[in-house]
């Protein structure tokens, strides 16, 4: 695998079993003292995700949008911030991630 730019790119990983996250070659510039060059690096596509807790906007994740069903564990982020003990269900639609606690609409118990 050739080194680009002092890095050296990692390959496509099996995300889970069910598909490979998108990653595309992108040219750059790197500069260096020596002057500035064209590099060509690998990058896994990412946007941007929306968290919903009990139907009401909590916050934004940046993700890769091929492999939101793996954000089921966007549960675990509500249940380690401290903002729901447990958790009923996540749904993912598109780029919204709907997840469901206990509690009144957009509050967890």
């Amino acid at each position: 695998m050739p080194i680009v730019g002092g890095y050296t790119p990692v390959p496509r990983l099996d995300a889970g079993g069910d598909g490979l996250m998108e990653i595309v070659c992108r040219a750059g510039i790197q500069v260096t003292g020596d002057g500035a060059r064209e590099v060509h690096d690998d990058i896994i596509v990412e946007d941007h995700i929306r968290l919903f807790l009990n139907g009401e906007y909590l916050t934004a994740l940046v993700a890769s949008p091929d492999r939101l069903n793996d954000l089921g564990g966007a549960g675990g982020f509500v249940v380690c911030e401290g903002l729901a003990e447990t958790v009923e269900s996540v749904e993912v639609s598109e780029k919204d991630v709907y997840i469901t606690a206990p509690g009144e609409k957009g509050r967890p118990a």
